[in-house]
């Protein structure tokens, strides 16, 4: 995902982030210049005046992107998603009752759904993929689960 930002100062570059969630992976840009990151998510961004900010991207508890500055002010890149969406991104923790082996099952959900949620999709079409990951993951742990630990 693509975002763009701009500090309030008037030397700021324009800066570009790219932001996967999938791949737990961060690029920034400060105008079409690819910044390494220093530590972490952790950025130094070189500003038009020959100064320097230290900006580092974090992923808040709605899984969405948070641009925290050297000053301490927090920025969130997206919107916050309306309470039914985290519901529709958490419901796979239903799986999570098998132990490790559920946990896995409902991460993977919890990261399609979060994902799904995050797309411009229709919100019958969020709906519907939501649930039916949902089944999948609990669907999938059980076959898995009885695949390896068959009842007596």
């Amino acid at each position: 995902m693509q975002l763009a930002y701009r500090f309030s100062e008037e030397a700021s570059p324009d800066i570009t982030i790219n932001w996967s969630l999938w791949k737990r992976r961060v690029r920034l840009t400060a105008d079409g210049t690819e910044i390494q990151p220093a530590r972490g998510r952790r950025f130094v961004v070189p500003m038009r005046d020959g100064g320097r900010r230290i900006v580092e991207v974090r992923t808040g508890l709605d899984l969405s992107p948070v641009l925290v500055t050297d000053d301490g002010t927090s920025t969130r890149l997206l919107p916050r998603l309306a309470w039914w969406r985290l519901l529709l991104i958490f419901l796979p923790v239903i799986a999570w009752e098998g132990g490790a082996l559920g946990g896995l099952f409902a991460g993977f959900g919890i990261l399609v759904n979060a994902g799904i949620m995050r797309r411009v999709l229709p919100t019958g079409t969020q709906i519907v993929a939501g649930l039916t990951v949902t089944v999948l993951s609990v669907v999938g742990y059980l076959i898995v689960a009885l695949a390896l630990f068959p009842p007596r």
